[in-house]
């Protein structure tokens, strides 16, 4: 089932209180994990609203230029904190963000993986995508590939989660801009004509 809705973080807890009194079936989420402390925060409001979450973790690596390696650390082990509270579905996916040439493949692999465990998601009621502490070259093909797969996996509703952390998201900056590429996902452009996409999601991007 395909619907619109948003619910800030004020109503996150309050929607899924409810859901779960009708479904008591708790939801499975995919999430990113690491140093961003934006990763485990839906399954932190999840359980502290009495709700255990299942999980199926992503593991990546990138380059961090905003913070310190005790900063990193700290946010690291909260993040590993939640997790060690949460059912796992699955050892963490791993996914290199890039090949030998430093080229980008995250998006291709990070499908790959899933694929890899499918059957995890098969006939689930509610899959949440937690997008807040992956990168878009991870999330954007993670939807394209769930969209795609719903009826051949059998779930019933997808949810988006991005959850803010106000000061973290405005303290951001693009340091960094890859070249415009193609997309894993996405559909390939075939004519001469080309159409870049730059989405300008952050504070100070």
């Amino acid at each position: 089932m395909l619907s619109n809705g948003i619910y800030f973080t004020e109503k996150f807890s309050d929607f899924w209180k409810a859901r779960y009194s009708e479904t008591r079936v708790a939801p499975t989420i995919i999430s990113g994990l690491g140093f961003d402390p934006r990763s485990m925060l839906s399954s932190k409001i999840l359980m502290e609203a009495g709700i255990k979450p299942k999980i199926i973790p992503i593991n990546f690596s990138v380059q961090s230029t905003g913070s310190s390696s005790g900063s990193i650390e700290k946010a690291t082990s909260a993040n590993q904190k939640i997790l060690d509270e949460i059912d796992l579905l699955t050892e963490p996916l791993k996914v290199n963000m890039f090949d030998d040439h430093s080229r980008p493949i995250g998006g291709r692999k990070v499908v790959e993986q899933l694929y890899s465990v499918r059957n995890l998601l098969v006939d689930e009621t509610d899959l949440i995508l937690d997008i807040g502490g992956l990168p878009r070259s991870l999330f954007a093909p993670l939807m394209s590939y769930l969209l795609e797969m719903q009826d051949d996996l059998g779930f019933r509703n997808l949810h988006i989660a991005s959850m803010p952390i106000e000061n973290l998201d405005n303290s951001i900056k693009a340091n960094e801009i890859l070249d415009p590429n193609f997309m894993y996902g996405f559909d390939f452009p075939t004519g001469k004509e080309k159409l870049v996409w730059i989405p300008i999601i952050g504070k100070n991007d």
